[in-house]
């Protein structure tokens, strides 16, 4: 006659085997599941539930999965992007002038070589940075243009983005003006400085849409003397001016009077005022525009900014 312990032994014995099991061929299951991340539990609880054949009379049954693997170009953006967060603290921390590849190897886990096969220099290094910066402009123009407006509003839009980038981020907005210099230029690999005319024609082109998009809705009238190509740098360039000087500061007198008012918003309705954009900002109240710019559109990065946060990049990789 069995006895209740006989069973009991087979039954602990069968369960011990089949951990063992899992812990020898726990990859196939993870496959099965589509690889869970490192670290994450699998398991189940039921016959019900058991779509892989892990549990057994009705044990819980648990394993860890592996890690996905990434391919070699995911591994080397995923380093970069952890070379350039680094860059861009000690950027913050010492300024420009003190920014070297030396400091960036001391305070990574990178051996020299694979710093240097990332970069070839610092100004390369700087150049990375400044194409970081430029992806996320045009993700915030991008959201900018779809604000529910008319076009001036629309325009508008693009001077808040402009004026958030460099709140969120004054040290990658400044980059930018370091990367225009010419002996800059000449330290930046070749492949580099190609994606970033290839970003700036990118971003240009959106603010040349919305002015276009302007003129098609009649916001705009048409001037022989000032082409598309002309109003879209105006347009820019005094939103870029506004935010440097804004950012940078020039002296304490000036600087305190500046931060009490709206500059980057008095500084586009001059400038559409002046383009014949309507309509004028005599007839419409923008204040009441920048408002719901800033609620509909950019609340969370503002949220962030209240509480001294910064909203998170996506990888260069990803954009």
């Amino acid at each position: 006659m069995i006895s209740l312990a006989w069973l009991y032994q087979q039954y602990e014995n069968l369960k011990k085997a089949h951990e063992e099991y899992l812990q020898r061929h726990c990859w196939k299951h993870a496959a099965a599941a589509n690889a869970q991340p490192e670290g994450v539990m699998c398991s189940t609880n039921s016959k019900d539930n058991d779509k892989s054949g892990l549990c057994i009379l009705g044990h819980r049954t648990s394993f860890f999965a592996p890690k996905p693997r990434l391919s070699r170009e995911e591994k080397w953006a995923e380093r970069e992007n952890e070379l350039l967060d680094i860059a861009l603290h000690l950027l913050e921390q010492e300024g420009f002038a003190e920014f070297s590849m030396e400091k960036l190897i001391r305070n990574c886990n990178f051996s020299k070589g694979t710093v240097y096969n990332h970069f070839s220099g610092k100004e390369d290094c700087q150049a990375a940075l400044c194409l970081r910066g430029m992806h996320y402009v045009g993700e915030l123009m991008t959201r900018a243009y779809a604000f529910d407006g008319h076009a001036r509003e629309r325009l508008l839009a693009f001077h808040f983005a402009y004026s958030l980038y460099s709140r969120v981020n004054p040290t990658m907005f400044l980059s930018v003006i370091t990367c225009r210099t010419p002996g800059f230029q000449e330290k930046v690999a070749p492949e580099r400085a190609l994606k970033i005319i290839e970003m700036d024609r990118y971003l240009f082109q959106l603010a040349g849409d919305a002015l276009r998009k302007a003129r098609d809705e009649g916001a705009l009238p048409v001037d022989e003397n000032l082409d598309e190509i002309a109003l879209t740098f105006l347009n820019w360039s005094t939103s870029f001016g506004v935010c440097a000087l804004t950012t940078t500061g020039f002296d304490t007198e000036s600087s305190r009077a500046i931060r009490q008012r709206n500059l980057p918003l008095m500084a586009a309705n001059l400038m559409m005022d002046g383009m014949g954009v309507m309509p004028s900002s005599k007839e419409w109240d923008y204040d009441k525009t920048w408002d719901r710019i800033a609620q509909e559109v950019f609340a969370p990065e503002l949220t962030m900014l209240l509480h001294n946060q910064r909203p998170e990049l996506a990888p260069q990789g990803e954009q």
